[in-house]
């Protein structure tokens, strides 16, 4: 297939599909970029509050048994409070000194989310 046109007035221009068409139209930003709020605030927007409705309910189907729900969570808090983010009842208190008394299984349990925190502060720092 030849490429060749006529010369002069008979000439036509190439033909371009309209959606492979380009326009001189600026791309559009997202909202955050627009408005100039800082990375911080648009992580901010998307932290979770609460548990979703699934979390809600395989949680109580772990408190259902023997109370495992509520004892495996005792330690992550108490890494919590160690920060200064959370703080112990008085009965879950008593249960974390039951589980370290206990081989020291809470305070192994509760390093984890303690080496978690302690890498999510040196990050903020940095």
């Amino acid at each position: 297939m030849s490429q060749w046109q006529p010369e002069g007035p008979y000439r036509r221009p190439p033909v371009t599909p309209p959606q492979f068409e380009r326009r001189n139209e600026p791309t559009p930003m997202p909202m955050h970029v627009q408005q100039g709020f800082p990375q911080e605030s648009r992580q901010l927007a998307h932290r979770k509050t609460g548990l979703t409705v699934a979390e809600g309910f395989w949680y109580f189907l772990m408190c259902l048994w023997l109370g495992a729900g509520y004892f495996i969570k005792i330690p992550a808090k108490k890494a919590l409070e160690d920060f200064g983010l959370a703080e112990l009842t008085a009965m879950e208190s008593f249960w974390y000194l039951l589980m370290c008394l206990w081989f020291g299984s809470g305070y192994f349990a509760k390093i984890p989310t303690a080496r978690a925190l302690s890498e999510m502060t040196r990050l903020r720092s940095a």
